[in-house]
Protein backbone atom coordinates (compact mmCIF):
# COMPACT_ATOMS: atom_id res chain seq x y z
CA UNK A 1 0.00 0.00 0.00
CA UNK A 2 1.23 3.43 -0.70
CA UNK A 3 -0.57 7.06 -1.47
CA UNK A 4 -1.77 8.18 -4.63
CA UNK A 5 -2.79 11.66 -5.70
CA UNK A 6 -4.28 14.78 -3.58
CA UNK A 7 -7.03 13.38 -2.00
CA UNK A 8 -5.69 10.96 0.64
CA UNK A 9 -6.03 7.85 -1.91
CA UNK A 10 -4.09 4.70 -0.96
CA UNK A 11 -2.83 2.55 -4.05
CA UNK A 12 -2.76 -1.37 -3.46
CA UNK A 13 -2.17 -4.55 -5.29
CA UNK A 14 -5.34 -6.87 -5.02
CA UNK A 15 -3.92 -10.68 -4.54
CA UNK A 16 -5.53 -13.19 -5.80
CA UNK A 17 -8.92 -12.07 -7.46
CA UNK A 18 -10.13 -9.37 -10.15
CA UNK A 19 -11.09 -6.50 -8.69
CA UNK A 20 -14.92 -7.18 -9.30
CA UNK A 21 -14.41 -9.29 -6.39
CA UNK A 22 -12.96 -6.61 -4.27
CA UNK A 23 -16.06 -3.47 -5.17
CA UNK A 24 -18.71 -6.03 -4.26
CA UNK A 25 -17.18 -6.20 -0.58
CA UNK A 26 -18.86 -4.60 2.27
CA UNK A 27 -16.54 -1.51 3.50
CA UNK A 28 -16.88 -2.75 7.21
CA UNK A 29 -15.63 -6.38 6.31
CA UNK A 30 -11.56 -5.07 6.11
CA UNK A 31 -8.61 -5.22 8.48
CA UNK A 32 -5.17 -3.33 8.38
CA UNK A 33 -1.82 -5.29 9.26
CA UNK A 34 1.39 -3.74 9.59
CA UNK A 35 4.48 -5.46 10.75
CA UNK A 36 3.13 -8.26 12.53
CA UNK A 37 0.53 -6.13 14.69
CA UNK A 38 -3.06 -7.01 15.24
CA UNK A 39 -5.56 -6.50 12.45
CA UNK A 40 -6.81 -3.42 12.90
CA UNK A 41 -10.58 -2.54 11.63
CA UNK A 42 -10.48 -0.06 9.07
CA UNK A 43 -13.94 1.07 6.69
CA UNK A 44 -13.05 1.30 2.94
CA UNK A 45 -14.32 2.26 -0.20
CA UNK A 46 -13.11 1.28 -3.63
CA UNK A 47 -12.34 4.01 -5.99
CA UNK A 48 -11.80 2.50 -9.49
CA UNK A 49 -8.84 0.54 -10.90
CA UNK A 50 -5.82 2.19 -11.96
CA UNK A 51 -2.74 0.35 -14.20
CA UNK A 52 -3.24 -2.70 -12.21
CA UNK A 53 -3.84 -1.45 -8.99
CA UNK A 54 -6.54 -0.50 -6.98
CA UNK A 55 -7.20 2.71 -5.24
CA UNK A 56 -9.34 2.78 -2.25
CA UNK A 57 -10.46 5.51 0.21
CA UNK A 58 -9.60 4.32 3.83
CA UNK A 59 -12.85 6.50 6.17
CA UNK A 60 -10.91 9.52 7.99
CA UNK A 61 -7.85 9.65 5.46
CA UNK A 62 -8.00 12.68 3.41
CA UNK A 63 -4.59 13.83 2.40
CA UNK A 64 -1.87 12.22 1.02
CA UNK A 65 0.19 12.88 4.38
CA UNK A 66 -2.28 10.98 6.57
CA UNK A 67 -2.01 7.96 3.89
CA UNK A 68 1.84 7.56 4.18
CA UNK A 69 0.54 5.94 7.62
CA UNK A 70 -0.25 3.42 5.80
CA UNK A 71 3.05 2.63 3.47
CA UNK A 72 3.76 -0.95 3.91
CA UNK A 73 0.68 -2.43 5.49
CA UNK A 74 -1.80 -5.24 4.16
CA UNK A 75 -5.05 -4.50 3.40
CA UNK A 76 -6.93 -8.23 4.88
CA UNK A 77 -10.64 -9.21 4.79
CA UNK A 78 -11.60 -11.93 7.17
CA UNK A 79 -10.51 -15.45 6.27
CA UNK A 80 -14.45 -16.38 5.87
CA UNK A 81 -15.23 -13.76 2.94
CA UNK A 82 -12.60 -14.63 0.92
CA UNK A 83 -13.27 -17.02 -1.92
CA UNK A 84 -11.36 -20.29 -2.17
CA UNK A 85 -8.22 -20.24 -4.00
CA UNK A 86 -8.30 -21.89 -7.41
CA UNK A 87 -6.58 -25.11 -8.26
CA UNK A 88 -2.72 -25.47 -6.61
CA UNK A 89 -2.88 -21.66 -5.63
CA UNK A 90 -3.01 -20.93 -1.98
CA UNK A 91 -2.81 -17.75 0.32
CA UNK A 92 0.39 -16.66 2.19
CA UNK A 93 -0.81 -17.18 5.52
CA UNK A 94 -2.38 -20.84 4.53
CA UNK A 95 1.41 -21.14 3.75
CA UNK A 96 3.30 -20.17 6.02
CA UNK A 97 5.00 -22.65 8.85
CA UNK A 98 4.13 -24.93 6.56
CA UNK A 99 7.55 -27.92 6.89
CA UNK A 100 9.33 -28.34 3.27
CA UNK A 101 10.63 -31.95 3.10
CA UNK A 102 12.37 -33.46 0.37
CA UNK A 103 12.15 -36.10 -1.33
CA UNK A 104 13.54 -38.84 1.02
CA UNK A 105 11.04 -37.01 3.90
CA UNK A 106 14.06 -34.94 5.31
CA UNK A 107 12.76 -31.84 6.55
CA UNK A 108 14.59 -28.84 5.12
CA UNK A 109 12.67 -26.12 7.64
CA UNK A 110 9.52 -24.15 7.46
CA UNK A 111 7.92 -21.03 5.52
CA UNK A 112 8.35 -17.92 7.00
CA UNK A 113 7.80 -15.61 4.82
CA UNK A 114 6.95 -15.50 0.87
CA UNK A 115 8.83 -13.07 -1.43
CA UNK A 116 6.80 -11.56 -3.86
CA UNK A 117 8.89 -11.10 -7.16
CA UNK A 118 8.19 -10.23 -10.87
CA UNK A 119 9.28 -14.41 -11.43
CA UNK A 120 6.58 -15.05 -9.00
CA UNK A 121 6.88 -15.60 -5.44
CA UNK A 122 9.50 -17.00 -3.90
CA UNK A 123 9.26 -19.15 -0.46
CA UNK A 124 11.59 -18.26 2.20
CA UNK A 125 12.50 -21.33 3.86
CA UNK A 126 14.08 -21.59 7.31
CA UNK A 127 16.30 -24.02 8.29
CA UNK A 128 18.44 -23.89 11.51
CA UNK A 129 20.56 -20.42 10.93
CA UNK A 130 20.21 -20.46 7.44
CA UNK A 131 17.72 -19.29 5.15
CA UNK A 132 16.72 -20.24 1.37
CA UNK A 133 14.62 -19.40 -1.49
CA UNK A 134 12.21 -22.10 -3.00
CA UNK A 135 11.68 -20.95 -6.22
CA UNK A 136 7.89 -20.78 -7.95
CA UNK A 137 8.55 -24.20 -10.13
CA UNK A 138 6.73 -26.56 -10.31
CA UNK A 139 8.97 -29.20 -11.38
CA UNK A 140 10.49 -28.77 -7.80
CA UNK A 141 7.21 -27.90 -5.22
CA UNK A 142 5.63 -31.46 -6.01
CA UNK A 143 3.00 -31.53 -3.67
CA UNK A 144 1.43 -28.99 -1.15
CA UNK A 145 -0.33 -30.75 1.47
CA UNK A 146 -2.29 -28.12 4.03
CA UNK A 147 -3.73 -30.88 5.89
CA UNK A 148 -0.49 -32.16 6.77
CA UNK A 149 0.86 -28.74 6.72
CA UNK A 150 4.04 -29.92 4.40
CA UNK A 151 4.92 -28.76 1.26
CA UNK A 152 7.29 -31.90 -0.56
CA UNK A 153 9.72 -30.63 -3.43
CA UNK A 154 12.53 -32.62 -5.32
CA UNK A 155 15.64 -30.96 -3.56
CA UNK A 156 17.98 -32.46 -1.48
CA UNK A 157 20.95 -30.66 0.11
CA UNK A 158 24.58 -31.96 0.21
CA UNK A 159 26.27 -32.89 3.29
CA UNK A 160 28.89 -31.44 4.66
Amino acid sequence: MRPFGVRGEIRLRPVGEAAEWWFGLAPDRFFLIRNQESPVPVRVRFTREHGGFLLVELEGVETPEAAKEFCGGDLAVPESDRPAPRADEFYVDQLLGLRVVGPDGEDLGAVVDVIESPAGDFLAVQRGAERFLLPPDRSLIQEVNLEERIIRVNLQFESS
